[in-house]
């Protein structure tokens, strides 16, 4: 699975356990996912230890942990997320896919 620049953020994120909404907030506060990641590991948001540490894992760890489990990872605009999905307003930035794409 080969995880795109700006994805690479979004799945240590993903990991993390944050609300969509904290996401959002965070989003809208910093602008992108990397700047969200270093904003997170730097201390200059509220989230716990708990979510830090799970951030802190590098994306291609992620990845090949998500491979060995038989699950990817999709975010929006990438190919495999359900275009049905982005018709809706609050659609999921991301999803963990499992089984075989139709």
């Amino acid at each position: 699975m080969n995880v795109s620049a700006v994805n690479r953020g979004l799945i240590q994120l993903a990991h993390g356990g944050m609300a969509p909404s904290t996401l959002d907030r965070l989003f809208v506060r910093y602008g992108t996912p990397d700047a969200v990641v270093s904003a997170v590991l730097r201390g200059r948001t509220k989230a716990s230890a708990r979510v830090v540490d799970a951030v802190r894992v590098p994306a291609d760890v992620r990845t090949a942990e998500l491979e060995r489990l038989g699950f990817r990872f999709v975010c929006e605009g990438d190919d495999g997320f359900p275009e049905r999905l982005t018709r809706y307003s609050g659609s999921p930035r991301f999803l963990f896919l499992s089984g075989h794409r139709s």
